[in-house]
């Protein structure tokens, strides 16, 4: 295995653009550099590392088996990142230099769920409210967010996602979700809930609803939810969506 460690190439680019992970969630990143491996013509897709900016740093996105994509990381020469998505199980097969050359530490696992079917509507889908993008449609949301998902913070994207809220019949909202419009389908986040209503059906309304819409003008709905939430997988996967990946979260390990 040759891995290809020139500047950005459209050779990188092909090998990436073949892994669904890559496509649909490329348009959060800004491509900085590709180390990525040639496969034969009709063999699996070759691995890929990408450097990107993210967030407020850069990270690595890696695509490909396990095996594959931690003999490729042993050649990846990033300058210090702040985080990695791997899929689950590469880091434990990297070998003990590189992972100490990288610095990183694994964070909370998650799965990458996709949908590309609607959804029955909900019954309570009329009461799914548009706010809109904006920063006054954030901030509204962010009031939800604080009681409901307090260890999320405002981020500085919140403003071009638009949001939606769950009415609960008094002029308040009693949950929201945002989406966010990529070239590689609708991606679904801070899906939240007020403590007082949940098992209610909210997280149900609102994501069969904002997922029936999206499927309107896409092909592809997609989501993360944390690998030990069952509950929330439990709700995705009762609408249609399916575990399209497993990933490992990253995170730079402190230095002292």
């Amino acid at each position: 295995m040759s891995a290809r460690t020139d500047p950005l190439t459209a050779g990188g680019q092909d090998v990436l653009d073949r892994w669904p992970f890559w496509r649909a969630n490329a348009g959060r990143f800004r491509l900085l550099h590709v180390w990525a491996t040639t496969s034969p013509a009709g063999a699996a897709p070759a691995p890929a590392v990408a450097h990107v900016e993210r967030g407020g740093g850069t990270a690595l996105v890696g695509v490909g088996r396990p095996a594959d994509l931690a003999a490729l990381l042993t050649e990846v020469s990033a300058p210090a990142v702040v985080s990695a998505l791997l899929p689950r199980g590469t880091w434990d097969a990297v070998d003990p230099a590189a992972r100490k050359r990288l610095g990183l530490r694994p964070g909370r696992p998650w799965d990458w769920l996709t949908c590309s079917a609607a959804p029955p509507r909900h019954p309570d889908a009329g009461r799914v409210r548009d706010l809109g993008p904006g920063p006054a449609a954030a901030a509204r949301a962010q009031e939800v967010l604080d009681r409901a998902y307090p260890e999320r913070e405002a981020r500085a994207d919140d403003a071009r996602r638009t949001w939606v809220g769950f009415d609960d019949g008094a002029g308040g909202l009693a949950g929201v979700l945002s989406a966010l419009a990529l070239p590689g389908g609708v991606h679904l986040s801070a899906v939240a809930v007020d403590p007082a209503w949940r098992r209610r059906g909210v997280a149900s309304a609102m994501t069969s609803e904002v997922t029936r819409r999206a499927l309107v003008g896409s092909g592809l709905v997609h989501l993360g939810t944390w690998a030990d939430n069952d509950a929330a997988r439990a709700l995705y996967l009762s609408l249609g969506y399916t575990v399209a990946a497993e990933l490992e979260n990253l995170h730079a390990a402190p230095r002292w």
